[in-house]
């Protein structure tokens, strides 16, 4: 038995998460669906609270290792999946901190849906939150769970987030520039947010 299998994650009534970690391991993150705790310098477990949610996580990865965007996933279980730790700063904290989003953001996070689409994704609708800058300025994409499952091709939560920081407008631009025909596919739902 691994040491991390000792740590319990369940959901309260409330749908909130209760973990019981009688072990040393570090908590690092906890989300709707697991907890995430550190394992070495380079390898996290999440542990889930739902056994289905841990498969379709666990699947999601297998069928997206093939992409520089994915975490590397090292094994999975009944409730836990074991991956790369990603060292960085997520895209959301990054730009909650300036007043401006960058050109090479935008290029990257358009990117990003780009290659989320390529590898098959049916759900490109990610928080800038589950967005990871790591450390080589790369983007990186965790929280896969519906990315097989939910019909999403449009990055509204993103999108939302942008809003919410007001950088949605100057992303638009961006997007405009590198990408005409993608924001013309994307303009008729844009108008709900950015009135």
């Amino acid at each position: 038995m691994h040491e991390f299998e000792k740590i319990k994650v369940t959901h309260s009534s409330s749908i909130e998460l209760i973990i019981e970690n009688p072990t040393d391991l570090k908590l690092i993150g906890k989300g709707a669906h697991g907890a995430v705790f550190r394992l070495s310098k380079d390898i996290c477990v999440k542990i889930y609270a739902d056994a289905n949610n841990a498969k379709m996580e666990a699947e999601a990865y297998k069928l997206s290792q093939n992409s520089d965007i994915i975490p590397k996933l090292y094994g999975s279980g009944i409730n836990y999946t074991v991956m790369e730790y990603i060292e960085g700063i997520s895209l959301l904290e990054f730009l909650s901190h300036k007043k401006e989003i960058p050109f090479y953001i935008s290029n990257q996070l358009i990117n990003l849906f780009k290659e989320m689409q390529r590898i098959g994704f049916t759900r490109i609708d990610s928080s800038l939150r589950h967005i990871i800058i790591a450390a080589d300025g790369h983007f990186k994409v965790i929280d896969l769970v519906y990315s097989y499952i939910i019909c999403e091709s449009f990055p509204k939560r993103a999108f939302d987030d942008l809003k919410d920081q007001f950088l949605l407008l100057p992303f638009l631009k961006h997007l405009m520039e590198i990408d005409p025909e993608l924001y013309a596919i994307w303009h008729s739902k844009i108008p709900k947010l950015t009135d």
